[in-house]
Parts: C-alpha cells; structure tokens; sequence
C-alpha cells in the first residue's frame, strides 16, 4: 500500500465505531471491523485476537474472517502494526484507521438517517426487511 499522498488517519475506538456504523460496506466486513475494534484501546491499538477466536465470536469459518480482514486492509479501515508469528503463538496486530475520504462518503448521518448529496432521503424497505414482523407493545395488544 502507498501512503506516501494521502495515509489513513489513525483512529480512537469509540470515533472509529461512529464512522464504521456510517459507512457503506459489504455487512460481514463491517460485523468483523465492530468484533474487532472491541479488542482495541480506546486509543484504536494494541487489537491482537486470532482469526480463530474472531470466527468463533462471529459463528463463521475463519476464510470468511481471512476474507473479510483482507478487505479492511485493502480499503484502509484497519492497519496491521505488528506481524505475528504462528510458531511462537503470536498473532497480527492490529490498529484502527480512517480511510482518506471516507467521511465524504458516510450513507447516514450521525443519526442514522440516510444522506445522498448532503440531504436526508426516504428509503424503501428492501425485500429482505419484509418478512419482519413487529413485536412491540402494539402488536401484542391487538392478539
């Protein structure tokens, strides 16, 4: 990866959490980028969990954990700081960072509202969030 224009901006967790919630990005990398940061500092370093311990965490295979940390390298969420060394039982280390850009391209504002050319828009129900059904106060009311 060249930095040497534009570096990803290290990151505290908590800030880091806000943004990643934000951003649009396939849901595996995103559940793996919020498994992670619970191993970070509050400063976003010192993140040392195994792939085997990420997959047991997340009920997935570690390939699908290999994949998706590939991915957050390659887009600059995640940084490696430290490479492990399997035979003596260390693992990569890992820090938070910003990707250059990104909050220029954030789908929801710190509400959780979407955003499209800095203003708020509907959205539709996709076709998987149909089969909710509400299970809230009003629903058991009305049984």
């Amino acid at each position: 990866m060249e930095w040497a224009d534009n570096p990803p901006t290290p990151c505290g967790r908590f800030e880091w959490e806000r943004i990643i919630k934000r951003a649009p990005m396939p849901k595996g990398c995103k559940f793996l980028g919020l498994t992670m940061a619970t191993f970070a500092g509050t400063d976003g370093e010192n993140i040392r969990p195994s792939v085997r311990r990420l997959a047991l965490e997340m009920e997935v295979s570690e390939r699908t954990v290999i994949r998706a940390l590939g991915w957050l390298r390659e887009e600059e969420w995640i940084a490696k700081t430290r490479q492990g060394n399997r035979w003596l039982g260390k693992t990569n280390e890992y820090r938070l960072v910003l990707p250059p850009g990104v909050l220029e391209r954030l789908h929801l504002d710190p509400d959780g509202e979407p955003i499209s050319d800095g203003k708020v828009v509907p959205i539709r129900p996709s076709l998987s969030d149909t089969h909710v059904t509400q299970t809230g106060p009003e629903s058991r009311k009305s049984k």
